[in-house]
């Protein structure tokens, strides 16, 4: 299902996914790292293309900040694109498709 990922060397990385058009939802919810639960440091987020369009972009994810959970339409997706800002720090789990 994997087409393709990688960072763009500012600490951004992203992954593509072949969905063709085959999933109607997007389920998940957007963490923190564990290792840098108490540290100060800049909001990072996660945003969600599909077919180049933004579907969904998180809140600003800081220290101390609860986990986040969404749900998006996929229905119409044929490429879907996860992009996480400095990936040290988020993490996108419990990541469910739904037909």
């Amino acid at each position: 299902m994997i087409r393709k990922g990688g960072t763009d060397g500012h600490g951004q990385s992203w992954q593509e996914y072949n969905l063709d058009k085959k999933y109607s939802e997007l389920r998940g919810r957007v963490v923190l790292n564990y290792d840098f639960r108490i540290q100060t440091n800049e909001g990072v987020c996660l945003c969600i293309y599909g077919d180049e369009n933004l579907l969904y972009q998180s809140e600003e994810v800081k220290a101390g900040c609860e986990p986040s959970d969404f749900s998006i339409d996929i229905s119409d997706v044929t490429t879907l694109k996860v992009v996480i800002q400095e990936e040290s720090m988020l993490r996108f789990v419990d990541c469910i498709l739904y037909k």
